[in-house]
């Protein structure tokens, strides 16, 4: 609980929560939009005097925020836009505990698909609907930017072209309908929700919602051609913004992380100089540039700024200029800083940037090395040269190119991959970024919901730089939800100095880590106790050093080699002997194998060598199984029509020797560790650890090694150090793939003192009978107090 504290007083609001206050009007000092992320944003008016009006709930709702908040005498009224009734808090309750006043804004949320956004591409579709198919969408999208300005100005389709910096054939284009049907358009713009008493107010609308509203009017005017809506509706029908995740290429960044990436870009750069230079070379809708145009104003800079912008797409551009061209229309404050906008529709990685730039801010394209074309790939390796490893994003030669051209003092702030973090393809690439930049800021955003309409794994990287080298980095790590993300970043934005780390939290931690941003080593940001603990145990064995980790079977088509132990019973027995027990993802829980599946394995002494061999042997399961998938069996990558009945990979080096080993999942956490005792088990979806040869001699361990090998790689330290290592995934799960697992720590089981490994290996023999679920609160203590001391870690740590 906090003590009371004016709420009549934004500085309240971002003090305790970490919110970056933007005035809702330029020069207005009352009203503010309070920015969060995916939920929890809202419209704050301040002082209220009166009862909230449908003007509130407007402006709540043109803003594309969630709820409008006012704070009128002893109450805090709370609107969200699409209900009439207010909630009613104390302004002393909220005041005592704004988390829980704001964790109420994040789990309320109106929908979606009746938010300003979505009416902005309804308006978008009825317009493309009205030119018909003989003008592009790109076309459709600069009429769209002319009635957007047409709206804010009133003008009557007289748009000052130069002040919102459209072409001519903008406005040509807005004649070559009619104008009755320009006129039904403009009026369904401006009517709004009529049922729900919601107006937009459009120049609220680009001020604080364009970066949502291009994103999707971009995806539609260059993805998408279907959806055709008719021009005349009684009521507005459902639009769903969220489309099918994909995991690479382009995408917008959402307004949150856009205004943290700014922030903390200037707070590394320090003071400004009278004029800077500042680029995006991936703006798309321009999003970057505009926060920093705004933040610079809001923080009083008062000369000259050279916003530069390149995008492949014109329709982005295009949308990037109208952007930039509001964001100096709609906010009068900036007539104290002298802006050049230079947006260039390019692609940057073929063409010179600018020379001795200040300050980069970008969300460089993700796109993973199996998904570029043959011409993408021959550019990124050549670009990179001699730093070009394996399999590198195509975000890498953005980020190298940068350092080539910042000038020394000038800050770098963008949106990563992942993979750039710990990926082994761009260790050379973190390695000269660390040679010549000095990190402040590395993060792991965790949740891969982050971007609309994608499936991103991201981090963010803040660098300056500088001949010194002994800064060091905050290091932020955040769990697989959205609300972790955005604790994350509304903490940092609290913090006033580095003095107030580490900050431990349920879902996030952030603290000052010296290692990481310097070297080729992984730079991404782990839990705080599980970095520490690493720290503790230095010098000890690791997985990869003790097992070989190897991928399951591959088949290529579960659904046909892959048999329920109901199919495989009825199969005819003299069929059976080609099939092996298999564990899938399912098969372990709680550190056993519960479960078993049957996978067809044709290979060793059960070898069939022909498709005559197969229809003689197995009558049954070749007519009904595999003869009618022939086709698409034969279409599987590195199979034709000769071979199109074996598996995609059947790991014959391992797979067909009978050998105990430990068996996982591809994803998992405590209890995703089991033991195959007899080593007959085929591992398909997970990894089988095989114990590795010591100085060439065979390594046989006792059933009792094995047991506490079980029991260790259950406990809950193990998964402390695991998560130092490897990702988490969706679901808050671990990947647990060779390249994660292989690093953690682990004691070597043959050199424990006997007395140790033997209790140890009693509770590995409870988890392997029954699973985690058969220990007592008694035996998960005494396994943690065990494993502890087989670390060489202090008790109760």
């Amino acid at each position: 609980m906090s003590v009371n504290f004016d709420l009549g007083d934004v500085s309240a609001w971002r003090r305790h929560l970490g919110l970056m206050p933007v005035p809702l009007r330029a020069n207005e000092g009352t009203g503010y939009v309070l920015l969060n992320g995916a939920r929890g944003s809202f419209y704050l008016d301040l002082p209220r005097v009166a009862e909230p009006t449908s003007e509130f709930r407007s402006n709540a709702w043109s803003t594309n925020v969630g709820h409008g908040v006012a704070v009128i005498g002893r109450d805090v009224r709370v609107q969200r836009w699409d209900r009439r009734e207010p909630e009613l808090f104390a302004v002393t309750a909220v005041s005592q505990d704004m988390e829980k006043f704001h964790r109420h804004l994040e789990r309320d949320a109106p929908p979606a698909d009746l938010s300003i956004v979505a009416h902005g591409i309804r308006t978008f579709r009825r317009l493309r609907q009205a030119f018909g198919e003989q003008f592009s969408s790109a076309d459709v999208l600069l009429a769209y930017l002319f009635m957007l300005a047409d709206a804010v100005d009133g003008a009557n389709r007289s748009v000052d072209l130069s002040r919102w910096d459209l072409p001519e054939r903008a406005s040509d284009l807005s004649n070559e309908i009619n104008r009755d049907t320009w006129t039904a358009v403009a009026d369904y713009l401006m009517a709004g929700r009529t049922l729900d008493d919601l107006r937009p107010d459009v120049q609220l609308m680009l001020r604080h919602a364009s970066g949502a509203l291009f994103q999707e009017a971009h995806h539609l005017a260059i993805f998408d051609t279907t959806g055709q809506m008719p021009l005349i509706l009684t009521a507005p029908r459902p639009v769903t913004i969220q489309r099918k995740p994909s995991s690479s290429a382009a995408h917008f960044t959402p307004a949150s992380i856009t205004r943290s990436v700014v922030e903390r870009a200037f707070l590394t750069y320090g003071a400004f100089p009278n004029a800077l230079t500042i680029l995006d070379p991936a703006c798309g809708s321009g999003e970057f540039l505009r926060e920093a145009l705004r933040q610079l104003r809001l923080g009083g800079f008062a000369g000259s700024v050279r916003l530069v912008g390149f995008d492949v797409s014109e329709a982005a551009c295009a949308m990037a200029r109208f952007s930039l061209a509001a964001e100096r229309n709609t906010d009068e404050g900036h007539a104290a800083i002298k802006a050049e906008v230079e947006i260039r529709c390019v692609d940057a990685l073929t063409v010179d940037w600018p020379a001795d730039v200040d300050i980069i801010l970008m969300n460089p394209p993700f796109g993973a090395w199996l998904d570029m074309s043959p011409e993408t790939k021959q550019l990124v390796m050549q670009l990179l040269g001699d730093l070009a490893r394996n399999r590198p994003d195509f975000a890498a030669p953005f980020l190298l190119r940068a350092v080539g051209v910042m000038k020394d003092g000038a800050v770098i702030g963008s949106v990563v991959p992942a993979s750039m973090l710990d990926g082994t393809s761009s260790a050379a690439i973190r390695a000269a970024l660390g040679e010549r930049l000095s990190p402040t800021l590395i993060a792991r955003l965790g949740s891969h919901q982050l971007f609309a309409g994608a499936r991103v794994d991201a981090g963010l990287y803040i660098a300056k730089r500088t001949t010194d080298r002994e800064g060091m980095a905050l290091a932020v790590w955040a769990d697989h939800r959205e609300v972790s993300t955005s604790g994350a970043l509304r903490t940092l934005r609290r913090a006033a100095t580095v003095d107030e780390f580490p900050v431990i939290r349920d879902g996030f931690n952030i603290y000052v880590n010296p290692s990481i941003g310097h070297t080729a080593d992984s730079w991404a940001p782990r839990p705080y106790d599980a970095w520490r603990t690493t720290q503790l145990v230095q010098g000890l064995p690791t997985v990869g050093s003790l097992f070989d980790v190897h991928q399951g079977i591959l088949t290529g088509a579960n659904t046909v080699f892959l048999l329920t132990e109901d199919q495989f019973r009825r199969l005819p027995r003299e069929e059976q002997f080609a099939f092996r027990r298999a564990v899938v993802n399912e098969s372990i829980t709680g550190g056993r194998i519960t479960s078993t599946s049957w996978v067809f394995y044709p290979y060793g002494d059960t070898l069939i060598e022909s498709e005559e061999d197969l229809s003689t042997k197995l009558p049954t399961y070749y007519e009904t199984t595999l003869q009618p998938q022939k086709t698409r069996l034969a279409a599987r990558q590195r199979k034709s029509i000769v071979n199109w009945w074996t598996l995609a990979e059947h790991r014959p080096k391992w797979q067909q020797k009978q050998q105990p080993k430990i068996v996982t999942t591809y994803f998992g956490d405590r209890g995703s560790f089991a033991w195959d005792d007899r080593g007959d088990i085929a591992v398909v979806q997970g990894y089988a650890w095989l114990v590795r040869p010591r100085r060439s001699a065979p390594v046989n361990l006792t059933t009792h090694s094995w047991l506490a090998i079980l029991a260790i790689l259950n406990s809950r330290s193990f998964v402390q150090l695991l998560s130092a290592h490897s990702n988490n995934v969706g679901g808050g799960q671990w990947n647990l793939s060779k390249r994660f697992v292989n690093p953690v720590p682990v004691p070597d089981i043959l050199k424990l003192d006997a007395g140790l490994r033997d209790d140890i290996s009693r509770i590995g023999q409870l988890v392997h009978d029954g699973g985690l679920g058969a220990l007592s609160a008694e035996d998960h203590a005494e396994l943690d107090e065990l494993v502890h001391a087989a670390y060489g870690l202090p008790s109760g740590l």
